[in-house]
């Protein structure tokens, strides 16, 4: 009985989580329409991500993920 309320309640925290990455992705999006991200938006986009409860380390994999992908490295000159 207590497995099916378990289950629902980690879906939930998954679904969450799965959201607040998709929602920090948006916003680096927005920080490379320059083609670049600056040590100003890098320190923000930090500050949203930890806002987010994302640890650093997703925080900073996924702007080598977005930045490396998106912009052909350009992130990884910043880094």
């Amino acid at each position: 009985m207590v497995a099916l309320p378990a289950g629902i309640l980690a879906s939930g925290f998954s679904n969450a989580l799965h959201r607040r990455r998709n929602s920090l992705r948006r916003q680096v999006g927005k920080a490379l329409q320059d083609g670049f991200i600056d040590p100003q938006e890098r320190s923000d986009l930090h500050s949203q991500g930890a806002s987010m409860s994302l640890a650093r380390d997703e925080v900073a994999e996924i702007l080598e993920q977005e930045g490396g992908s998106a912009r052909g490295g350009l992130l990884s000159a910043l880094w």
